[in-house]
């Protein structure tokens, strides 16, 4: 088994210092998934709102790029429902 290793934060502050703030937020859970599944993009922090308990993963931009492309390809109505 292959055992990939990154960065490991300690606090979602960690995060946004990393990536100079350049952060992507994802509460879709399918997002989540189809990112970590078949993209391979696991997230820099995961935690929980504290307005709604919805999950938050937090992704440096720049990681999730190729990624977001490959969603939009692969999900129908993405584009009408981001104003598109």
């Amino acid at each position: 088994m292959k055992i990939r290793t990154g960065n490991i934060f300690e606090s979602l502050d960690e995060v946004y210092d990393y990536y100079n703030g350049d952060i992507v937020k994802i509460v879709n859970l399918q997002q989540f998934l189809f990112y970590a599944g078949a993209c391979g993009v696991q997230a820099d922090w995961v935690d929980r709102s504290p307005y709604d308990g919805k999950l938050i993963a937090y992704y440096g931009r720049i990681r999730t790029k190729d990624c977001w492309e490959k969603w939009k390809a692969t999900t129908p109505g993405v584009n009408k429902r981001n104003g598109k």
